[in-house]
């Protein structure tokens, strides 16, 4: 199948299963339901648990509630030289968030954010010891997988004037209105949308699954509508359908300026190891100094897949430093940092070899135990080093 046909079959599935690579868990959760004091009863709450957006109906405009008209001038809008209304937002801003937790039957999570600009992506947050260890919480870890994921290509995009009509509505939904909620079903978790507004509040706008809570405040409701039309108006950008990411901050990860390492001839410099043991007699074998590959010393990365990359150079004067590990589809690659820099050609850098090596301990055991078929972003497969 087309993979931008998959794109967005994947993103009409926007509250499906959890993405296959970025979970700990593999079990599949069983999805129960609450007794219902009817069959027809069971049955409605069945269909709910199918579509999270069904008891949403297609928005239709404005409800009639008496309310004042949307001010067409807010901020984070302008008029253009027709006259219309046009997003005028920080395109890296994080704009809306659509969340799926459940606890129960392991921790899963989904999640999709829609960009200042339009732009969606889909991945979810990994509570990674490495992260949690250091205080970070659920939202600090959202953000920085934001941060970088949306470095990537989207795989779809939405209308701006959907987008527009979108942020208009959850601008004005109060941050301090209260909820009421009653329980529909078990073990199933809950699917949230947020607006994050221009004091990076989350601001909840519907919450459905055990719990189906109610806002008070209508402009809530409004953005729920809107938002069940969110089909509609999404775009296929020809990116991958799938992309997980783990910030460097959420990892046993680092970059060493270790010099130039001779490796086997014809070698990519890209290497997978089963496990930290493993990688640990390679970088003895490469001379890399040990007192600086102490990532971890928690036991639960120990058994865990390595990478690792080496970037050497025939000069001096260049960086590196990366922001995180990426996998789109079955591609994984360290995504460069802002920080990464080369001399430039008329540059007088002294000619001696030299290089970085960047390690990165995979937070999970889902991978192929033979580390098979695994591409690096120039099309190479990581290879597997054999330490003498």
């Amino acid at each position: 199948m087309n993979r931008r046909l998959i794109s967005l079959i994947t993103v009409i599935a926007i509250c499906g299963g959890i993405l296959a690579g970025c979970r700990r868990s593999e079990e599949t959760k069983k999805k129960k339901t609450v007794k219902k004091t009817s069959e027809a009863a069971t049955s409605e709450s069945e269909e709910e648990q199918d579509d999270p957006l069904a008891s949403y109906p297609p928005y239709q405009g404005d409800p009639a509630d008496g309310q004042e008209p949307v001010n067409s001038n807010s901020k984070g809008s302008r008029s253009d030289a027709t006259g219309e209304d046009v997003l005028d937002l920080d395109p890296d801003r994080v704009l809306f968030t659509y969340e799926y937790n459940n606890y129960a039957w392991g921790y899963q999570n989904e999640v999709y954010a829609v960009m200042g600009d339009g732009r969606m992506y889909i991945f979810s947050v990994s509570l990674t010891p490495a992260a949690t260890g250091n205080g970070m919480t659920y939202e600090d870890i959202l953000l920085e997988n934001v941060k970088l994921i949306s470095k990537t290509e989207a795989a779809v995009s939405l209308d701006e004037d959907y987008l527009l009509e979108l942020y208009k509505k959850a601008s004005q939904v109060d941050p301090n209105a209260g909820k009421t909620g009653e329980q529909v079903m078990c073990d199933y978790g809950q699917k949230e949308l947020f607006f994050w507004n221009e004091k990076g509040e989350k601001v909840l706008c519907s919450s459905e699954g055990d719990m189906r809570y109610t806002i008070n405040d209508t402009n809530a409701s409004d953005v729920a509508y809107l938002w069940s039309d969110l089909f509609y108006h999404i775009h296929d950008n020809g990116g991958n359908a799938v992309t997980c990411g783990y910030p460097a901050s959420t990892l046993p990860m680092k970059t060493i300026h270790c010099g130039y390492i001779d490796l086997p001839s014809g070698s990519s410099g890209k290497y997978v190891f089963p496990n930290y043991e493993a990688f640990l007699k390679a970088a003895s074998d490469w001379g890399l100094d040990m007192a600086e590959l102490d990532l971890t010393d928690d036991d639960f990365y120990l058994s865990l897949p390595v990478f690792v990359q080496f970037d050497l150079f025939s000069t001096m004067g260049h960086d590196r430093s990366y922001d995180g590990l990426i996998i789109e589809d079955d591609v994984y690659y360290f995504r460069p940092s802002d920080d990464c820099s080369d001399p430039d050609p008329d540059d007088m850098v002294p000619e001696a070899l030299d290089g970085f090596v960047t390690i990165a301990i995979y937070p999970s055991d889902n991978l192929d135990p033979e580390l098979a078929g695994l591409k690096t972003i120039d099309g190479t497969e990581w290879e597997k080093y054999e330490a003498s």
